[in-house]
């Protein structure tokens, strides 16, 4: 075995933490326009990789990124770790409550919206042997291909439904129920996948299959009633959350282990052992969201930003393969999606609402293309396919189900104030002279300025706009603008918007939102006026000096917001 040196060491550090920032970067951008950050973190490896970073500097990629060696070696650990972990988050999010209480929708839909793709993709490995066959194992590549369109990802599609406030309704249960389906079946196929890939005998392995039926049988039953014993046991002799998180990640790297001694990949075990801890009445809230932070906030992310440096993306995308993957993947899960969901009842537009919740792949798809890919099973080309189906899917998929309800995106007021201006140093005490003060910093033609600015004063003079606590809130309605718009002004010494506490305003948050979008308005006031309700919240806005300081004040407020709702 080749020591490891000091110079591997260094080595290591370097490619790590640029791998790890540029990765969180691209991931924040992503988040920021409204996207996964995955596209990021897996853009972030792609300029890394063999397909930007080795075009420009080929010797320092190399050097950084090897694609042999300690260093390239310790990277596929930490990736394998990453990942093994990041499926126990997932399996964490199975209810399979909710699956029994929505046995019949779940398990139809769940039904009608794996066969059709299944069949799909097993069939597309024979029609176009040329762009899918691997030559050596087109039964194995049929299979990967089938499970991969048939299954669906319980993550990306359970933030798609809180994003849209859907998750808590009867159609959002529905999508959450038959994700876990297509979730635990997606992935007991796969498992059988994964262990066809691995065997060289030749024969059918008829005794890992059994090992995995039974083990995943033992896990979701007395495996899960074992652990559910053991938790409030946990929780009552050792340290929080140090104690509990030490259990769950040991009992999910025993099972990867155990998964791996039956013959099929450690992720699998993970996952299992994540849904027979995840309803337990014992597990705080609080673990779950440290541990999830972690893992997907650091770990994860190394591990699709790794996805770009194995292949070169350019160089290996095929057009006919992408679109015949796009066209063949999307329209057999949604078809089948919504044909279930109309067998279940739904109306035509939750039926199609349902279809596109169902085709988000996200993550899920591309973990088991990356294992195909280092099987042997599928070749470079498919697995860009696969990678950029996943990313079109979850990007489009919260989109598309937004227009099939007809439902609008809830305004946000760290959206709304990165359109806006920050004023440090408001000094009049009149409304009036706030409002004009506050709108001629925008960057508007002055005779848009001038009419918001007589809209605001008009609508002030009706009914003062202060609030509780040091807040006003002075707003107005125009077709001057598109998009909701967030002006923060600090006022020292206070201005008199007349506030309920009969005090003066020291935050003026001046509202400007389209004519046409009345619901905006309410919303903001709403996100603002309970964020600011607190003594200690208010403090940090009047100690802001710029922009950045009152956006993440901001940008907390959306998040308790959204925790709210």
């Amino acid at each position: 075995m080749q020591e490891i040196t000091h110079h591997h060491i260094m080595i290591f550090f370097f490619s790590l933490a640029l791998l790890i920032g540029l990765a969180r970067i691209l991931g924040e951008f992503c988040k920021k326009i409204g996207q996964p950050s995955i596209l990021g973190e897996i853009a972030a490896g792609i300029l890394l990789g063999p397909t930007v970073f080795s075009y420009i500097a080929p010797d320092l990629q190399a050097t950084l990124f090897p694609s042999s060696g300690p260093l390239y070696v310790t990277f596929e650990f930490i990736g394998m770790l990453a990942i093994t972990l990041f499926m126990l988050i997932a399996g964490m999010e199975v209810d399979l409550k909710c699956l029994k209480r929505q046995a019949k929708p779940a398990t139809v839909v769940g039904i009608s919206s794996m066969v059709l793709p299944f069949a799909g993709g097993f069939a597309l490995v024979y029609l176009f042997p040329k762009t899918f066959d691997t030559q050596e194992k087109t039964f194995v590549t049929a299979l990967f291909m089938a499970t991969a369109l048939a299954i669906s990802a319980l993550p990306v599609i359970t933030k798609i439904l809180m994003d849209l406030k859907l998750i808590k309704t009867d159609l959002g249960v529905t999508i959450v129920a038959a994700a876990i389906f297509n979730d635990l079946t997606g992935w007991m196929i796969f498992a059988i996948v994964l262990s066809l890939m691995s065997d060289t005998s030749g024969g059918f392995p008829w005794e890992t299959i059994v090992g995995i039926v039974v083990a995943g049988i033992f896990m979701l039953t007395i495996g899960r009633k074992i652990v559910l014993a053991l938790i409030p046991r946990v929780q009552a002799h050792a340290s929080w959350p140090g104690g509990m998180m030490g259990f769950v990640l040991t009992g999910a790297l025993l099972a990867a282990g155990v998964a791996e001694w039956i013959g099929v990949h450690g992720i699998f075990g993970s996952f299992l052992f994540g849904v027979a801890l995840g309803d337990s009445p014992h597990l705080r809230y609080q673990t779950e969201e440290y541990m999830e932070k972690f893992i997907s906030f650091i770990l994860t992310p190394i591990f699709f930003a790794t996805i770009g440096l194995k292949v070169n993306f350019l160089t290996h995308f095929d057009l006919f393969a992408v679109v015949i993957l796009l066209i063949v993947g999307s329209i057999t899960k949604i078809l089948g999606s919504y044909m279930g969901a109309k067998f279940c009842g739904m109306s035509r537009r939750e039926s199609w609402a349902l279809g596109w919740g169902m085709n988000a792949r996200g993550v899920m798809e591309i973990i088991l293309a990356i294992i195909a890919l280092e099987a042997g099973v599928i070749n470079d080309t498919v697995f860009v396919a696969v990678v950029i189906l996943a990313l079109f899917t979850s990007m489009t998929s919260g989109a598309l189900m937004k227009i099939s309800l007809k439902r609008r995106s809830k305004a946000s007021v760290a959206t709304s104030f990165s359109r806006g201006v920050f004023v440090s140093d408001l000094k009049h005490p009149a409304p009036a002279h706030v409002i004009k003060d506050m709108v001629l910093q925008l960057n508007l033609k002055h005779e848009s300025q001038a009419d918001i600015i007589q809209s605001t004063i008009s609508r002030e003079q009706l009914m003062s706009t202060g609030l509780e606590n040091g807040l006003a809130v002075p707003h107005c309605r125009t077709d001057l603008v598109k998009k909701p718009i967030l002006l923060i002004g600090i006022h020292e010494n206070g201005a008199d918007f007349d506030c309920f506490d009969h005090g003066k305003a020291h935050v003026i948050a001046l509202i400007i939102t389209p004519l046409n979008d009345p619901e905006s308005q309410l919303e903001l006031i709403s996100i603002l006026a309970s964020h600011f309700s607190s003594k200690e919240e208010m403090a940090k806005a009047m100690q802001c000096k710029s922009k950045v300081d009152m956006q993440a004040i901001l940008n907390a407020a959306d998040e308790m917001a959204d925790k709210h709702t």
